[in-house]
């Protein structure tokens, strides 16, 4: 079985650098803390050749580096990261609907998270990689999504 192309740390990008140059293609990707391993994804499940459209590695990492509301992994974030960190105020704010959770997991995200990624030619392998990073073939499984 071909090794995984995916770099682990020190050798990855910070969302904190974000937007870089990620490739409109399929492929998988791994999220970091530091050196601990906490998420692996894949994009690319509709992209064709000739209209990339919105399956591709590079709006899969932009919906994560900006926290998207619609996006599950700033949910994930939020509940395991930061929201039994909040003091009293900030739970206010977000009752009231001034603020919302997604603020803080962008902040987050931003802050403390990096990444590195894998192009493939199509969604198989993409899905193949990232089934092996979740069972733990980069040496750890990832602490919010493992098989």
């Amino acid at each position: 079985m071909t090794p995984i192309p995916i770099s682990i740390p020190p050798d990855v990008f910070r969302f904190s650098d974000w937007p870089i140059s990620v490739p409109k293609l399929p492929g998988t990707y791994a999220i970091w803390r530091g050196s601990t391993l906490i998420y692996a994804g894949e994009a690319g499940s509709r992209w064709k050749p000739q209209k990339p459209g919105s399956s591709h590695l590079k709006l899969r990492l932009s919906h994560h580096a900006n926290a998207n509301r619609s996006d599950v992994f700033t949910t994930y974030v939020f509940e395991r990261f930061i929201g039994r960190h909040l003091p009293e105020e900030d739970w206010t704010l977000i009752e009231r609907g001034v603020r919302h959770m997604t603020d803080y997991a962008k902040k987050y995200i931003r802050n403390e998270l990096s990444f590195s990624f894998a192009t493939t030619s199509n969604h198989t392998q993409a899905l193949e990689w990232e089934n092996r990073i979740r069972y733990g073939e980069l040496g750890s499984k990832p602490v919010i999504n493992p098989l």
